[in-house]
């Protein structure tokens, strides 16, 4: 596994957005994908994943309520998500196809403000979008 930090690559316009595409379940406890871009203006499959930021008491991890405490794998990358995100990822992923999702906290660039700004500006579109 590699130890870098995952470089995302520059949307191309205001109307482009990532999706998660996540690899079939291998039954294992790790959970692989990659990001696609995909225009907003174009037809896509793919549908959102909304849920709540942060978990309950029992994720507590030493003094942050929100440490994330698990990881996904993103085109060989070792990405850190919250427990939540990881529980939903893995009842999610099928044996019998890709899924592709779109997942603010790992679609959206959120160490790039003006990239975060733009995609919040249009999560009407991407969940007008979704499947």
């Amino acid at each position: 596994m590699n130890s870098q930090s995952y470089q995302y690559s520059e949307l191309p316009t205001p109307t482009h957005t990532r999706v998660l595409v996540v690899d079939r379940d291998d039954a294992s406890e790790t959970i692989r994908g990659s990001l696609r871009i995909i225009d907003l203006d174009a037809e896509n499959v793919y549908n959102c994943l909304s849920y709540c930021w942060g978990g309950p008491r029992t994720e507590h991890v030493g003094d942050a309520w929100d440490k994330p405490v698990k990881s996904v794998i993103l085109d060989g990358i070792e990405v850190p998500i919250r427990q939540n995100l990881y529980n939903a990822l893995r009842a999610l992923r099928r044996l019998d196809r890709v899924e592709a999702l779109w997942v603010d906290a790992l679609c959206i660039n959120q160490v790039d403000n003006a990239e975060r700004t733009n995609q919040v500006s249009q999560m009407a579109k991407i969940y007008r979008g979704a499947q």
